[in-house]
């Protein structure tokens, strides 16, 4: 949970010039401050999800146990990089589009990005957090005792 209200929280206070956004050009064009968002935030969620997830499963304390030899760190790894890789290409496309369909000197209104980025960045948190430990299960890897 804590997670989720630092990316809230982090997304909020990126953008230090609220005025006139452009999509490319400019100090803080939408390109600068959604990219990293776009690669980053799925990355990390993803790792520290399921670190807690097999740490709590070690502990006993989640009525799960994993398939013998897991390896935790390199399934953590290679999920991670797979939604940072997706979700950056998707962040891609969709600017190219906006570009291409509304004009290169597009420029957004402060609070409209703010309420965009902010929820964004929760929803993608939440995903990313809640994602991995769905896809273990699918895989089998982890399983009810």
């Amino acid at each position: 949970m804590i997670n989720i209200i630092l990316n809230f929280v982090i997304q909020f206070f990126a953008l230090k010039n609220y005025e006139a956004l452009r999509v490319i050009e400019g100090e803080q064009s939408l390109v600068k401050v959604f990219l990293p968002l776009a690669f980053l935030l799925p990355f990390f969620v993803t790792m520290d999800s399921v670190k807690h997830v097999y740490k709590e499963v070690e502990k006993g304390k989640l009525p799960f146990e994993f398939i013998k030899n897991f390896k935790w760190l390199r399934y953590a790894f290679k999920v991670s990089i797979f939604n940072g890789i997706f979700i950056l290409l998707v962040g891609i496309t969709c600017f190219f589009l906006l570009l291409i369909s509304l004009g290169y000197d597009l420029f957004f209104e402060k609070n409209g990005v703010i309420i965009f980025q902010v929820s964004l960045a929760g929803i993608l948190a939440i995903f990313f957090t809640y994602q991995p430990v769905f896809l273990m299960k699918k895989k089998f890897y982890l399983y009810k005792k």
